[in-house]
């Protein structure tokens, strides 16, 4: 009876099969586990392109529509001149763990990146108005705008109108502190792409550092195997156990080339999702489209 179960284990459809649902398995313990997670996921994209509305505006010229732009603040006035634009940015949570107000641990601001002055901003669509309640309020001081909300469940967003005088290539980031989550992600949906040399860099290192790790793996579960087969042939004497030990010899890591698949799929797997988180797409319940037929 023995030597029928030792003759079947060593069938090569028991073996392969044996490895590709232990495969199947893994593979569907990570789905389900990503699944189940509910996170919060805050993010935020500022648009690659700003619609001119006044172009070397200057106010000491009777050419200029006969009108002067004055930006008010609570300390002085300031005219306002060179070029005005228009651009949009959004703000969604994109996870399934909601993000109430209370969230906020510090308040939270978008500002450009450059030196550009916001003049003024608006919104223009949020999602379930009546519920997550967005608010918007332009500190001309600090050249920041402050953004609340009541509460944002999956997909819940807005996207905002922002006019600034400044630089055509202006971006827009947002900073402040939610409860549970590291940074607030920045999609890649508008971002400056990564130089070919960058790229390939990344990809080497990244190749290499998994071969070394993948080679000392071999080399330490070899030596674990080669120890279990010993132990287990002292205990049981079975010639079996002794085949195994000889085959280990001669062939290192026979047994643990599944882990190089497991490997494989994980590097692919979490690859493929890291891309798809960063270059994720607005929510369409805030995009807009047009602004005011443009």
């Amino acid at each position: 009876m023995i030597k029928k179960i030792l003759k079947f284990s060593k069938s090569p459809i028991l073996l392969y099969s044996s490895y590709f649902i232990t495969l199947i398995s893994f593979l569907l313990a990570i789905y389900f586990y990503l699944e189940s997670k509910r996170e919060r996921e805050p993010y935020f994209i500022s648009s690659n392109y700003n619609e001119p509305i006044l172009k070397n505006y200057r106010i000491d010229s009777e050419e200029d529509l006969g009108l002067k732009i004055i930006l008010k603040t609570d300390k002085k006035n300031k005219f306002i001149q060179g070029d005005i634009y228009s651009s949009k940015v959004f703000f969604w949570n994109n996870g399934k763990e909601s993000i109430k107000n209370e969230n906020i641990l510090q308040k939270l601001k978008i500002y450009p990146k450059g030196d550009s002055q916001i003049l003024g901003v608006r919104i223009l669509k949020e999602s379930r108005l009546e519920i997550t309640k967005f608010n918007i309020n332009l500190n001309k001081i600090s050249n920041e705008i402050y953004l609340s909300f009541r509460i944002l469940e999956q997909n819940d967003g807005a996207t905002i109108q922002i006019i600034y005088n400044g630089e055509e290539s202006e971006k827009f980031l947002i900073k402040g502190i939610i409860e549970s989550v590291r940074e607030i992600n920045l999609s890649n949906k508008y971002s400056e792409t990564i130089s070919l040399t960058l790229s390939i860099l990344y990809t080497t290192g990244g190749l290499i550092i998994f071969l070394i790790l993948f080679a000392i793996s071999i080399f330490l579960l070899h030596n674990l195997f080669l120890k279990i087969y010993k132990i287990l042939f002292l205990l049981t004497k079975w010639n079996f156990f002794s085949d195994l030990i000889q085959k280990e010899k001669d062939d290192p890591g026979r047994f643990i080339s599944i882990l190089g698949i497991f490997l494989l799929f994980y590097a692919i797997y979490f690859t493929s999702k890291q891309i798809s988180v960063n270059s994720i797409d607005i929510p369409k319940e805030i995009i807009v489209e047009r602004i005011n037929g443009v």
